[in-house]
């Protein structure tokens, strides 16, 4: 099975020295590109990334928006994008990076396309993408089960009962 190709979108907003992104570009895991293209991981897109989306993921690939969570927070949006790709939200995760470490959902971009990754069926170019940080062993401990549940759904209504549930544990208190 091939890898996923990975294109990230650099917006320059990161601090250099804590950018996910930048690791990923010069360790050859993804490649720097101007505009998305196939799958464009959107925490704000009202549908969520699933199996359904893995003929366009391996045709066209996934992308991923290397911004800042301080300039989405100030804004309340997503920078727009020029060119129309279909856009996907990664379900419940929690993040395992320093900088946003156990605020679900504020996944750095190299969690967002080991998440999307795994979903997808490549599982082993997810572990190799975390695999490149310290502390990426961690943010696998912390999802894998969810990781598991959400690839086994075959689709996005699979996925989102899948992730509803979860959340529904989460609430009332439960593990």
């Amino acid at each position: 099975m091939e890898d996923l190709r990975l294109l990230l979108v650099h917006t320059h907003q990161c601090d250099p020295r804590k950018c996910t992104g930048e690791r990923v570009l010069s360790r050859g895991l993804a490649k720097e590109a101007a505009a998305p293209a196939g799958i464009l991981l959107d925490p704000f897109s009202e549908e969520a990334l699933s199996a359904e989306d893995l003929p366009a993921a391996e045709r066209e690939g996934v992308s991923v928006l290397d911004c800042s969570w301080n300039e989405i927070s100030r804004t309340k949006s997503f920078p727009e994008i020029p060119r129309a790709v279909a856009r996907r939200a990664l379900p419940y995760l929690v993040p395992a990076n320093p900088v946003n470490f156990g605020r679900p959902t504020k996944l750095s971009t190299v969690e967002a396309f080991a998440g999307a990754a795994w979903i997808l069926g490549r599982r082993q170019q997810a572990e190799i993408l975390m695999y490149a940080f310290k502390w990426g062993a961690t943010f696998i401990d912390l999802n894998r089960e969810l990781l598991d549940l959400y690839a086994a759904a075959r689709t996005r209504k699979e996925l989102l009962k899948t992730q509803e549930k979860v959340l529904s544990l989460i609430r009332n208190g439960s593990s």
